[in-house]
């Protein structure tokens, strides 16, 4: 009786939130679903957290009755990936997946500690030269032995996609210089290069394989040296894997491993409460104590890379005048947004990077001040207001509530929003396209070094897909961003990066809304699941009872 008013009170929810996404989709005056918490090797999706840089999609899909217990474990997830090629996308949802199939030169552990992988160990020859002894045990899936060509083929792939190049795209060349020592350079002093070694989009895929199918072929049936072999993918409900018993890093614990796309949250935290999955990411604010009052479940909460922001495109009129983006900062209490969508999930963003990623700027907080705002707009010549919209990705309740209230708040200085929810795929292009004026998207700082999360995000040679939605610009920032790349002092790293940071904090091309932290709800069965603070986490370590 307990746990059927348990399951009750969670569809209670499930449907308040529904209702809500469905007032919010008629009109201007409502938004559509948030999304979740989820944050990225790049861009967060809303649900994690942002990427291998992004923000979850909005793929449909609904968890089958598989029992547990039968040797196969299996995840809900929100987002369907991307793509499964690591040359052609840095979306989290799509890292998330990668992780298990694929492996890295070097890997960063949850204590975002680097550690030899595919590499045995690494020397840093200068700032521009990384050389790299490989392992001579490695099989791809399809039983090819892993060569220095591969690595090669790999990295120097990735370095020249339009789709990984904020990532890679400082890799000029790959050095072979005998069967298992490479040596990687930069065309350009590099200092954070082994961090990005560690990053899902140099991964390392099987050469001969690629050259024979394409990128589309590999995404269609990708083939890595991980610890999952890929088995199939339907589109908009599942990903399946199995065990790659050939595995040099040893055998999984888990023998299949069913990725399944629930996009509602509350049902992804119901489905493993009932027993009818193991784990489920990033589960909403509002379920976290009903299910921390559950005997069956644990809930596990993980601060991550991430951070979320309200972007301003800052060529689009009236947001191309820094007094109207100042004036947005100025206007909306990003406290009582955060404090209302999240429920002390994670913190209030007093930044363009998450404080516990290493150089972030401890800045002073621009706070909350109608009256400021107000006669900023009036120095614009714009105190009777505007009218503009506001896009996010649909199929998030987070970031829906977090539209209506952005447009409730910006009321008091006469500017009319309205709301437009679109589905993920289709959100990219149009953030990526300038077509958006303002926005709200996060960023997962996935290496741990601010360069990733402010190079691909906020310096002028990366307008549009490669990172920077705002198309914001500043020869001052670009200037210090170059040069604390390439320097290899961190002491000076870090003030060039705080000098940055200040800039960015006074010229307001975002306004910082919230550091990210997930949720996780995991069945009693589930054993040695290790979150990840970057979003992607390892499932070869997870048993099953």
């Amino acid at each position: 009786m307990e746990k059927l008013k348990k399951l009750l009170s969670l569809v209670a929810v499930l449907l308040v939130v529904v209702l809500v996404v469905t007032a919010c989709g008629n009109g201007d005056d409502g938004g559509a679903d948030a999304p979740d918490i989820e944050d990225e090797n790049g861009y967060d999706d809303g649900e994690n957290g942002d990427e291998n840089g992004d923000d979850n999609g909005d793929e449909n899909g609904e968890a089958n009755d598989t029992a547990l217990g039968d040797g196969t474990l299996i995840v809900l997830k929100p987002s369907m990936p991307a793509t499964l090629d690591p040359a052609s996308g840095l979306d989290q949802p799509s890292s998330q997946v990668q992780r298990q199939i694929y492996d890295t030169l070097l890997y960063m552990s949850p204590d975002l500690q680097l550690h030899p992988h595919l590499a045995l160990s690494w020397e840093i020859i200068d700032a521009t030269t990384v050389e790299l002894v490989l392992r001579d045990d490695v099989v791809f899936h399809n039983g090819d032995p892993l060569t220095a060509e591969d690595v090669k083929f790999s990295l120097e792939r990735v370095a020249v996609s339009a789709h990984t190049s904020a990532v890679t795209g400082m890799i000029e060349e790959v050095e072979i210089l005998d069967d298992f020592l490479i040596r990687v350079h930069t065309n350009v002093d590099f200092a954070p290069l082994v961090n990005h070694l560690a990053h899902t989009a140099t991964s390392i895929v099987n050469k001969a394989h690629v050259e024979a199918v394409g990128d589309e072929g590999n995404a269609a049936e990708p083939i890595g040296t991980g610890p999952f072999r890929f088995v199939n993918l339907v589109a908009g409900d599942r990903i399946e894997l199995t065990r790659f018993e050939d595995y040099w890093g040893g055998t999984s614990g888990v023998e299949n491993v069913e990725i399944r796309i629930v996009p509602e949250q509350s049902v992804r935290a119901i489905e493993v409460d009932s027993g009818a999955a193991h784990i489920a990411y990033q589960i909403a604010p509002q379920d976290i104590s009903l299910m921390e009052d559950s005997a069956d479940v644990e809930v596990i909460r993980n601060r991550t890379l991430s951070t979320n922001y309200i972007g301003m495109n800052n060529q689009i009129a009236p947001f191309d005048d820094v007094r109207v983006r100042q004036a947005i900062s100025y206007a909306l209490d990003t406290d009582a947004i955060v404090a209302a969508v999240y429920l002390g999930l994670g913190q209030p963003g007093n930044g363009p990077i998450s404080s516990i990623v290493w150089g972030a700027a401890d800045l002073e907080p621009r706070g909350h001040d109608i009256a400021r705002a107000q006669e900023l707009l009036a120095e614009a010549g714009l105190e009777d207001g505007f009218e503009t919209t506001i896009f996010f990705n649909d199929g998030n309740p987070q970031r829906a509530m977090i539209s209506e209230i952005v447009q409730a708040q910006l009321r008091a200085l006469n500017i009319d929003i309205s709301i437009e929810p679109v589905e993920w795929g289709t959100y990219m292009e149009v953030t990526a396209g300038g077509e958006a004026p303002m926005y709200i998207l996060g960023w997962v700082t996935v290496t741990n070094d601010p360069d990733y999360g402010l190079f691909p995000t906020l310096h002028s040679v990366n307008h549009g897909e490669a990172g920077n939605r705002s198309f914001y610009a500043n020869d001052e920032v670009d200037r210090l961003l170059d040069l604390a790349r390439e320097e290899t002092d961190a002491d000076v790293r870090l003030q060039l990066y705080t000098e940055a940071q200040e800039i960015i904090r006074e010229e307001a091309p975002w306004v910082f809304l919230w550091e990210g932290e997930d949720a996780y709800v995991i069945h009693n069965s589930v054993s040695g699941f290790d979150t990840h603070p970057g979003g992607h986490h390892g499932l070869w370590t997870v048993t099953i009872d």
